[in-house]
């Protein structure tokens, strides 16, 4: 065991060093790009707002590169987002030309949503935190999976996942569309809860539901299983409704929850989770646990 314990302490080392130099290369990468792209840019002509835009997609690029860094990605799929979307950033159009619209935002956070979506927030530790409770040989249903990159993050470990969004809405980025993750993203709701009966086994994943809205009600009475996990505020934040919280309080148990926030004094989703829930039985046991000791929080 004690063998066992230090191979796999040695591993990690190693894989966290490997991981540091590839990302070190990247930032290399980046700013050799901007070196080239500042000699060749005929400066006068892209001014904007007193910046170039060159120096402005360059620091887009670094706030995706945070991301992609911290997602704990395979190094190939990693490499692969970074030469496919990030250097390539922005898009272009047919016609060739840099599209223009939405490339920069002045919060950081919206650069992130805007290229990687609302699951942008979520670490490796997140990830592993999602794969830990419920039982990953059924795999997993996403509802409003978005961009498509927590789908994609999951796949990427070896775990099955069906994503779908009905791809609709003031929440539905039309830019998403552009990413090569969104490939894992089906068009639908919640009838895809009811294809065939796989999907009672499933974990059903809710990431960040709009508060206006009943889509997290809709969802959760429609779902059938036993395992589901919540991503977003508690009660009384700014996601998901009064109702939501009402059946899950009563038809379901707190097993687990890993807050977001890496710092919990940050105003910036200080409030956000990723909560796992197991349905209670008609005695009131969760159905899940074979322990019935109180939640886990990390």
């Amino acid at each position: 065991m004690a063998s066992s314990a230090s191979q796999d302490a040695k591993l990690a080392v190693t894989t966290k060093r490997r991981r540091t130099a590839l990302t070190d290369t990247m930032f290399s990468t980046l700013y050799e790009d901007l070196e080239v792209r500042f000699c060749l840019s005929a400066y006068a002509d892209c001014v904007l707002d007193g910046k170039s835009d060159f120096l402005l997609n360059f620091q887009t690029r670094e706030a995706m590169l945070r991301v992609l860094a911290a997602s704990g990605l395979s190094d190939g799929s990693m490499q692969g987002v970074f030469e496919e979307s990030i250097r390539g950033w922005p898009p272009k159009e047919e016609s060739g030309e840099i599209i223009r619209s939405q490339i920069v935002l002045d919060h950081d956070r919206n650069q992130r949503i805007l290229f990687f979506g609302w699951s942008s927030e979520l670490k490796a530790m997140h990830i592993e935190f999602i794969l830990r409770y419920c039982d990953k040989s059924h795999g997993y249903v996403e509802l409003g999976a978005g961009s498509g990159w927590l789908a994609f993050l999951i796949k990427d470990r070896g775990v099955k996942i069906d994503a779908y969004d009905s791809m609709e809405g003031d929440t539905f980025v039309q830019n998403w569309t552009k990413q090569p993750w969104f490939k894992h993203v089906k068009k639908g709701s919640f009838e895809a809860l009811s294809i065939d009966s796989k999907m009672d086994v499933r974990t059903l994943l809710l990431c960040w539901p709009e508060k206006n809205s009943d889509f997290a009600v809709q969802a959760i009475k429609k779902y059938t299983g036993t395992c589901f996990i919540y991503i977003g505020e508690p009660e009384g934040g700014e996601t998901a409704n009064e109702d939501f919280f009402k059946i899950i309080n009563t038809k379901w148990r707190l097993r687990g929850q890993l807050s977001i926030s890496a710092d919990p004094a940050s105003s910036d989703v200080e409030h956000d989770s990723v909560f796992v829930y197991g349905r209670r039985s008609s005695s009131g046991q969760d159905q899940n646990a074979t322990d019935r000791s109180e939640p886990k929080k990390f």
